[in-house]
């Protein structure tokens, strides 16, 4: 037992505080995870990026479970910044590590020592720089957000309105409606074969064609992808094929929006479903004495 801020408060078990820890992270992995590898057709990005993201989680459940396991008083909004803050642990750490396993496993250790330490601060830097691109703290702030009424019902204080959860909510549902809704109009609008070969890529093979330095048909070939969103072209010239991918703004601004419904959801769940209250245990200290404040 320990006194913080006027009451006394249980510690949380180990068992609790790893259960936590690695739902918290689990869950937004997962579905990030199944989304990916599901709308990803070429089945090159996915792989790497839900191995990379399985390695930060790992880390950042850990860490999350010492942070939970050392705090005296637990809240709910405490507990969203903390799992916030442990992603950014975790990817900076994983980020700084990663050029030394990378040495370590590729026999080149002792050759390379002098550039591990340049290249472990720009993974310090690197790595919550894309953690905070990819929405990490608000999916990691939700996940919390729900899991803790769960997992931790009794360790709990304090309770807010849905005001916020409401227009979170709303926000990621506009957000993500207007980007989704942007690039199918785009996608629908004119010959995608035109707009094929307006791309750099396309120039490129028709000069090459028209200068003899290729031969062969030049039909290009354009999709909406959903993975990452915009329009996808392909070539296949002189028996080779050539693709040109959309960037990845579109893919964050929807990653964005998708984690604002979340935090949203998550936030109008915890409004409905108060902490449960432990009875107090009134503390005689004579006839008529004061109620003990240390007591539950």
């Amino acid at each position: 037992m320990t006194r913080a801020h006027g009451r006394r408060t249980r510690g949380v078990t180990w068992a609790r505080a790893l259960a936590f820890a690695a739902a918290v992270y689990v869950a937004p992995l997962a579905v990030g995870a199944a989304a990916a590898l599901l709308l990803d057709r070429t089945g090159l990005a996915a792989p790497s990026l839900v191995g990379l993201a399985a390695i930060v989680a790992a880390v950042g459940a850990l860490v999350l479970a010492v942070i939970v396991r050392r705090r005296t008083v637990l809240d709910v909004p405490g507990l969203a910044l903390s799992a916030a803050a442990s992603g950014f642990a975790a990817s900076g750490l994983v980020g700084l590590l990663l050029p030394a396993v990378g040495l370590a496993t590729s026999g080149a250790f002792g050759a390379a020592l002098g550039g591990l330490a340049f290249y472990g601060m720009m993974g310090l830097l690197f790595g919550p720089m894309l953690y905070l691109i990819a929405a990490g703290p608000i999916w990691l702030a939700s996940s919390a957000l729900g899991f803790a009424r769960i997992i931790l019902p009794r360790h709990l204080a304090g309770a807010q309105g849905r005001t916020g959860g409401v227009l979170f909510a709303f926000a990621g549902v506009v957000l993500a409606a207007t980007t989704i809704g942007m690039a199918v109009a785009d996608a629908a609008r004119g010959s995608l074969a035109d707009r094929c070969a307006a791309t750099a890529i396309g120039r490129s093979l028709r000069e090459q064609l028209d200068t003899g330095v290729r031969a062969g048909a030049y039909d290009p070939a354009g999709e909406l992808s959903w993975f990452p969103l915009g329009l996808r072209c392909e070539w296949e010239v002189a028996g080779q094929r050539y693709v040109h991918d959309p960037d990845w703004l579109a893919t964050l601004c929807v990653v964005w929006a998708l984690a604002l419904l979340a935090l949203g959801i998550a936030m109008l769940v915890r409004a409905r479903r108060p902490a449960p209250r432990r009875p107090r245990a009134r503390a005689v200290t004579g006839l008529g004495g004061p109620e003990d404040p240390w007591t539950d």
